[in-house]
């Protein structure tokens, strides 16, 4: 059963379905279970090349290219720890969801708390260190609320053609917004192709989260986010 599902997410990626089913529990947690397997299997994959580049830089004794990016990279460290794990298994599965995958049923309601919760993230990653957060907030309101009394039904019946495009676009852009967990001041052309091989994994991630968002609910995908996030900052809390 879990090959088929796994299947399934590589037919999902070649024809999306833009209608969330009305599925039992238990196909939803199944659903879930599959993504999350072969979202891990495909990160091993990506992981075993990192380590295989790294080991001939190794060989060649030479400095392997990956380190100036885990030195570069905010640690979690720096946050308290509740602070890191809030912010991690609540915060950013609820805005990131909205932001790239709340829309992707192509209802107005959706849509606009995707574009208000897509204000707020990129104010947050571009106007931040300028600007209040509550201002930031304060506009990403005033941003759904202009939505929702603007948009209507009729704009939101498009091409399945450009829903593809549109989902394919918010799977890129989702691993793009993970190159600002990285010090991106004085980048080399070499440091940028690197900073983009190592947001791959968030690239990956982004389709099997897609694929619950598509098949389950924003909730699931949420839940998906939320659990994977805990994996990711576990190392993190242990060692702090």
């Amino acid at each position: 059963m879990k090959k088929i599902l796994e299947s399934e997410i590589y037919l999902f990626l070649l024809n999306p379905e833009f209608v969330v089913h009305e599925l039992p529990f238990r196909e939803k947690y199944k659903n879930l279970k599959a993504a999350f397997f072969l979202n891990a299997k495909m990160l091993l994959v990506w992981g075993i090349i990192l380590a295989f580049i790294s080991l001939i830089f190794s060989i060649l004794e030479l400095s392997s290219p990956f380190s100036i990016l885990s030195q570069r990279f905010r640690s979690l460290k720096e946050l308290p720890k509740l602070n890191a794990l809030l912010f991690a298994v609540v915060l950013a599965p609820l805005v990131e969801e909205l932001s790239f995958r709340g829309f992707l049923v192509f209802k107005r309601f959706m849509v606009g708390l995707s574009v208000g919760a897509f204000t707020y993230s990129f104010g947050q990653v571009l106007f931040h260190p300028y600007v209040s957060r509550y201002f930031i907030i304060a506009t990403a309101f005033v941003v759904i609320c202009i939505t929702l009394l603007t948009l209507n039904e009729d704009r939101l019946k498009i091409s399945l053609r450009s829903k593809r495009w549109m989902l394919y676009f918010s799977c890129t852009l989702f691993a793009l917004v993970h190159i600002s967990n990285y010090d991106i001041s004085n980048l080399s052309v070499g440091l940028t192709l690197l900073l983009l091989f190592s947001v791959v994994p968030q690239g990956i991630t982004g389709i099997c989260l897609s694929y619950v968002r598509l098949k389950n609910g924003i909730l699931w995908s949420m839940i998906y986010h939320s659990i994977f996030n805990l994996f990711c900052i576990t190392p993190f809390l242990l060692s702090h």
